[in-house]
């Protein structure tokens, strides 16, 4: 039945459970407080201006923005932001692990900068105990081990986490860690763009809640998954395959766009793994993407047809060989006994 002639009093059930339902979960609630959160963040703006001017002294060449999970994620948003280039320093964005294991190389002319919802993230907690540094941090627990220790802290708003997975502290610090780095490359258009932020989430979440049961009522339980994002939806897409994996226990993979679209979505064969894609604008490369996608599909589900017919061929070709053979071989036997046909040609008669 197409979602159009859908009977709108029955109720829409996702994977066994009411949207209802789905709706009243903590995942759900704190997402519709997100916008709520978000505005609070950016109106309150604590600690912005000083991590932006710690982080744009005279002695800084190069910004390493460092966290975990969710957090790393949103700094990878800032540092895709930072690729645009301005005045600010170079920005790199580094899993905490890399600088835990002591694989990274440090310049005299370094400033960090972490992302941690908490504040409490051991990997670098264990590395600024091990080789002290002045830093920066994005956070929301003003009181926490590491922004007792941060030179600035730029602070996000989290109105509650209900859930496992941290929505609330993703999009703060998402938006915390753009607002600051506005601030350090004095990109005016940034600062607008992050203003309407706390509106185009409501307005994405009401879609959301909006769309989720018609868009998937119809689709198989997924058992693999991809989600795909250019440009800042890249950081979104990331996210959004740790959701799957933290939330629905979905294995996952994020990619940029075209990555995904020449190496992600080969392990998609069939109509139980999922595809998300994230626009962020016009964007031609989703929508090569999804053809690609499309097309690859169709000529897996049309595989196994061909593959049946190929066999059907080669099981004749085979059973004509045969033939030939024991014709030939008929022939060698009774070799001494052909005839002549017109001509003077020999001629094989077959038993």
């Amino acid at each position: 039945m197409s979602h159009t002639a859908r009977d709108r009093s029955r109720p829409v059930v996702l994977y066994g459970f009411s949207m209802t339902a789905v709706g009243e979960t903590g995942l759900w609630r704190d997402l519709r407080e997100a916008p709520g959160a978000l505005r609070t963040t950016l109106d309150r703006a604590v600690g912005f201006d000083q991590a932006a001017a710690f982080l744009t002294r005279p002695e800084v060449r190069r910004i390493v923005l460092t966290g975990n999970g969710a957090a790393y994620y949103a700094g990878f948003a800032v540092w895709l932001a930072a690729l645009a280039g301005g005045p600010a320093p170079e920005l790199v964005a580094v899993p905490s692990g890399v600088l835990l294991a002591g694989e990274f190389a440090w310049r005299d002319d370094d400033a960090l900068l972490v992302v941690s919802s908490s504040g409490e993230l051991r990997d670098v907690i264990a590395v600024l105990a091990s080789s002290p540094r002045p830093y920066a941090l994005i956070s929301a627990a003003a009181d926490s081990t590491l922004a007792r220790g941060a030179q600035a802290v730029a602070l996000q708003h989290v109105e509650s986490q209900r859930a496992v997975t941290h929505t609330q502290a993703f999009a703060g610090g998402v938006a915390a860690g753009l607002a600051v780095w506005a601030r350090a490359a004095g990109d005016a258009g940034l600062r607008d763009a992050l203003a309407s932020a706390p509106d185009a989430l409501a307005r994405s979440v009401a879609a959301a809640e909006a769309w989720v049961g018609p868009a998937t009522e119809p689709l198989p339980r997924p058992s693999a998954a991809i989600a795909l994002g250019t440009g800042p939806a890249w950081a979104g897409a990331v996210e959004a395959a740790l959701l799957l994996k933290e939330i629905a226990r979905i294995p996952a993979e994020g990619a940029e766009t075209r990555e995904g679209a020449t190496s992600a979505m080969f392990g998609l064969t069939g109509p139980e793994h999922l595809a998300v894609t994230l626009r962020s604008g016009e964007d031609v490369l989703l929508e090569n993407a999804r053809h690609g996608l499309v097309r690859r599909l169709a000529r897996e589900r049309a595989e196994p047809q061909r593959r049946s017919g190929e066999r059907s061929r080669r099981d004749v070709m085979r059973r004509r060989k045969s033939d030939a053979h024991r014709v030939r071989s008929h022939c060698r036997t009774v070799r001494p006994t052909l005839g002549r046909r017109p001509g003077g040609r020999h001629a094989c008669f077959p038993a």
